[in-house]
């Protein structure tokens, strides 16, 4: 019987790939892994900004919201895990997939990710439109409770309910620069998140004689199969002036989210390149209140027109059916603007937009009117512009509005207590 030499470099199997390398234990690895993160949490934490973030997140943001941000990284790291067990061709893309959908958690569904947006794109970057979008995101995230009353509507409103706003805790503004009844369609759900009791409306044929927005259609909040529906309503009223590119935008927005906020990344991009700072101060484009002015008499004069009234008010029925369905009151109060505007065409324009109103107000239940008579009236040295009050104009008839609701309510309290 021969004996066979062995080498002390073969391994105890037999492999003769030299000696078995010591691995260190997965729970090591991950011992230092976590050590290392809470050390750098640790640094992280004394950054000042930083801190105050995680105090905004902690004390303002919505529990709900960092459970549903949670049960969608729950989800990725489940299906992370789970993409081992496929083969080898489908592996790549599936990580691939899960990678942007982490991003868009970390960018795009982070309520702290929206907070620093609003912090540090300025107007002059973003448009006063989407710096009004972002504000209203944000607000959406926070924690809630119920409101007595919120102001819904374009700058104008803002510019009556802004000031006293501030003042009380029972009144908060949703506003949207240039917003029409489109919108009130739109962002209706983000509308129901704040917790409405009362939505206050300030309409005019403004309002409902003006073509909608249907340019910010692409950048607005998701909308799923509405979005068919919006498309139905407005070939239905005005089948000649359908906006089928801006509707196929916001479709591809619903689908692709990089594509509906890109403003935020094109934002953030301009801002760290410093364009606004390096702008000269000549080419920033200034108009004078009295050019201001002219401008918007001559926009009223010539944008307003009678063949969108019909579509304003379909949608502004839709919204107001679904403020009744999840029993929130509208009041609506008949709006003004400036009164050098009130041409011949444009007070046929309010008799047939009053009329419209008041079918509306009449069909549900949950809806007050409040006609432009019973208002306070509104002179020229009330209006900065055409459209935009000044801010005492704005404190004494918002502080008339309120007062005029709160009457109002305790009349029909004693009424029904004396039945």
């Amino acid at each position: 019987m021969f004996l066979i030499p062995t080498d002390s470099r073969q391994t105890t199997q037999g492999t003769g790939r030299g000696p078995a390398r010591r691995r260190f234990p997965r729970v090591a690895v991950a011992v230092a892994v976590a050590g290392a993160a809470i050390g750098l949490g640790l640094v992280v934490v004394r950054i000042p900004s930083v801190r105050n973030y995680l105090r905004y997140g902690l004390y303002k943001v919505d529990p709900f919201v960092w459970c549903q941000v949670a049960a969608g990284a729950a989800g990725l790291m489940f299906c992370l895990c789970f993409s081992g067990r496929l083969s080898a061709r489908l592996r790549l893309p599936v990580r691939c997939l899960l990678l942007v959908l982490l991003l868009r958690l970390v960018w795009l569904y982070n309520p702290l990710a929206w907070e620093f947006y609003y912090r540090n794109l300025p107007v002059a970057v973003i448009g006063h439109r989407h710096s009004d979008q972002v504000k209203r995101t944000v607000e959406c995230t926070r924690r809630q409770e119920p409101l007595p009353y919120l102001a819904v509507g374009s700058s104008q409103t803002y510019s009556i309910y802004g000031e006293l706003a501030r003042r009380r805790e029972d009144l908060k503004t949703f506003a949207l620069s240039g917003a029409t009844a489109l919108e009130l369609l739109v962002y209706q759900d983000m509308i129901r998140r704040r917790e409405p009791e009362t939505v206050l409306l300030f309409l005019s044929e403004m309002d409902l004689a003006r073509r909608p927005t249907f340019a910010t259609l692409p950048s607005s909040p998701y909308q799923g199969l509405r979005t068919l529906k919006l498309w139905r309503m407005t070939a239905a009223a005005c089948p000649e002036d359908v906006p089928h590119g801006e509707f196929f935008q916001l479709v591809a927005g619903d689908v692709v989210c990089e594509y509906k906020y890109s403003f935020l990344f094109k934002g953030m991009l301009e801002t760290c390149a410093g364009r606004i700072r390096a702008l000269p101060e000549s080419s920033r484009t200034k108009v004078p209140p009295q050019g201001m002015l002219q401008q918007n008499l001559e926009n009223l004069e010539r944008n307003l027109d009678g063949r969108y009234i019909d579509l304003n008010c379909d949608y502004l029925g839709e919204f107001l059916r679904y403020l009744d369905e999840h029993g929130i009151r509208a009041v609506i109060i008949e709006g003004h603007y400036h009164p050098r505007a009130y041409s011949e065409k444009n007070l046929a324009l309010h008799a047939r937009a009053h009329e419209r109103l008041l079918a509306l107000a009449r069909r549900f239940s949950g809806v007050e009117f409040v006609p432009r008579q019973e208002a306070p009236r509104l002179a020229e040295t009330d209006f900065v512009d055409g459209y935009h009050v000044t801010q005492q104009a704005g404190l004494r008839f918002s502080s008339w509005v309120l007062q005029y609701l709160e009457t109002r309510r305790q009349t029909v309290h004693a009424l029904g207590a004396n039945r």
